[in-house]
Parts: C-alpha cells; structure tokens; sequence
C-alpha cells in the first residue's frame, strides 16, 4: 500500500502524537490516489476514495469502518 505525504496541519493528534484523532488531508496531494495510507496513519488504517468505498458497500463488504476525514484543497 502506497504511503502519501499529505495530512494538513490541521490534522488533530492524540497527546503524545501518537495516533490520527482527526485526519486533515491536502488534496492536491492526494489527488491521483484511490487508496493510499497517509504518512502518520496506523498500519490497519488507509483512505480510499469515494467511487471505491461506494463500490465495497455495495458488494456488503463486512469488516470495514468508515470514518469521515476533512480535505483542504491548498
């Protein structure tokens, strides 16, 4: 899995800096990805794009949590 430089300065992190509590991604960044692991995120998290997610769901895909990130289009 392709790990992406792109978590904004706005990204909320636990004490200690240790885990993402609210991820921010720059688009620009991230643009070309459909599924990627943000430098910073954990081994068992990644982001995938929308058309993708939209896809699993509907072949009821179990086992996946979805969690809503913020994008800054700097």
């Amino acid at each position: 899995l392709e790990v992406v430089d792109c978590l904004h300065e706005r990204t909320v992190y636990s004490k200690g800096q240790s885990a993402v509590i609210k991820p921010v991604i720059t688009c620009r960044k991230a643009r070309r990805q459909m599924f990627f692991r943000p430098l910073g995120f954990s081994n068992t998290m990644a982001v995938m794009h929308i058309d993708l997610v939209e896809s699993l769901l509907r072949r009821k895909i179990r086992g996946l949590g979805l969690t809503d990130i913020g994008l800054v289009s700097e």
